[in-house]
């Protein structure tokens, strides 16, 4: 799978993730999780395209690689 591929296939997936948060019932429940899938499901390509971006700029994207998540979404997290 080339780049482009990846790029459209990640962002095919956020689509029908928000498309299935927005088919959930309106109740309290459904939007906390919801709200949590809508983060998680959207975040996958802008990950990967992080990730790709660290290592092709310096070899400290390396470091960034090696735990596997972004430094900016530990900040993220509450």
């Amino acid at each position: 799978m080339n780049e482009a591929e990846f790029k459209a296939r990640t962002k095919e997936f956020a689509l029908r993730v928000l498309e299935l948060v927005d088919a959930l019932p309106p109740k309290r429940s459904a939007d906390v999780l919801g709200d949590q899938l809508a983060l998680s499901g959207t975040s996958v390509g802008a990950n990967c395209r992080t990730v790709r971006r660290a290592l092709s700029l310096r070899p400290a994207g390396r470091v960034i690689f090696d735990f596997g998540l972004p430094i900016f979404d530990w900040r993220k997290t509450p």
